[in-house]
């Protein structure tokens, strides 16, 4: 779905540029059909928080780090 090559061929070079430009330059992908960096999916912004029950359980994991 990336490279026009077999897999054996695709470098781990070649796999982290696409990788870098899919994050700088896509906002989701769902690779039914191949990569068209022409026709980018919009980002969506997410400006939800945790569940209410979740918040202490949360707190408590982020301190232990």
């Amino acid at each position: 779905m990336f490279f026009d090559k077999k897999w054996e061929d695709v470098t781990d070079q070649e796999i982290e540029d696409i990788s870098v430009r899919m994050k700088e330059e896509m906002g989701g992908w769902i690779f039914h059909s191949r990569i068209d960096f022409d026709k980018p999916t919009p980002w969506i912004d997410v400006e939800k928080g945790h569940p209410s029950i979740m918040k202490e359980w949360i707190e408590k994991r982020e301190g232990s780090k």
